[in-house]
C-alpha cells in the first residue's frame, strides 16, 4: 500500500461530488451548496470564487433561479505527484420560477490535489482550480492550445 494514494474510486466520487454540488442549485440551497464547496476549495481558490459567486447567488435567489447538471462524459488524468486533472462535459438545463428556460452544453475543468491526512481527517482532494465554460468555446480554445502538425512531406526536402 502506497502512503500517498488513494483509490480511484475515491478520487471519481469527490470529482462527482464537487461537480454535482457546483452544478445543481436552486434559490434556496445554492448559499449550502456553495459553502459546501468552497470548504473543500485552496484558501486562494475559496475567496476568488466568493467574491465572483457572490453577485450570481444574489440572482439566482432574486430571480428564482435553478439549474441541473447532467455529467454526459468525465475524465480524470492523473499527475502522479498528487494532483488530478477533471474534465466533465455535460448538460445544464436551467429555470426560472419552475419554468425551463434553455439548456446549454458545458464543460467542467477542475484541479484536484491529493492533501494529507491532519487531525481527524484522511486524506482528501482540494479544489485548486474550477472553470466552467460554453462547450463550444471549450472547443475553440482546444483546437487553438494544439500545436499545428507537420505535413509528411515538410522535412524530406
Amino acid at each position: 500500500v502506497s502512503p500517498q494514494s488513494v483509490p480511484d474510486s475515491h478520487v471519481q466520487n469527490a470529482a462527482m461530488e464537487f461537480l454535482q454540488t457546483f452544478g445543481n442549485f436552486n434559490p434556496t440551497n445554492i448559499e449550502e451548496q456553495y459553502r459546501r464547496l468552497t470548504d473543500s476549495m485552496s484558501p486562494d481558490l475559496r475567496v476568488q470564487f466568493e467574491l465572483e459567486a457572490a453577485p450570481w447567488r444574489a440572482k439566482v435567489k432574486d430571480d428564482g433561479i435553478a439549474q441541473i447538471l447532467s455529467i454526459t462524459e468525465k475524465e480524470i488524468r492523473s499527475s502522479g505527484d498528487g494532483y488530478y486533472h477533471v474534465t466533465a462535459i455535460g448538460r445544464k438545463d436551467s429555470f426560472v420560477n419552475n419554468e425551463h428556460i434553455g439548456a446549454t452544453d458545458i464543460v467542467i475543468e477542475m484541479v484536484l490535489k491529493l492533501m494529507p491526512p491532519q487531525a481527524g481527517r484522511r486524506w482528501y482532494l482540494e479544489i485548486q482550480r474550477l472553470v466552467s465554460q460554453d462547450a463550444n468555446a471549450f472547443r475553440v480554445k482546444s483546437k487553438l492550445a494544439v500545436p499545428p502538425q507537420k505535413s509528411s512531406t515538410e522535412g524530406s526536402r
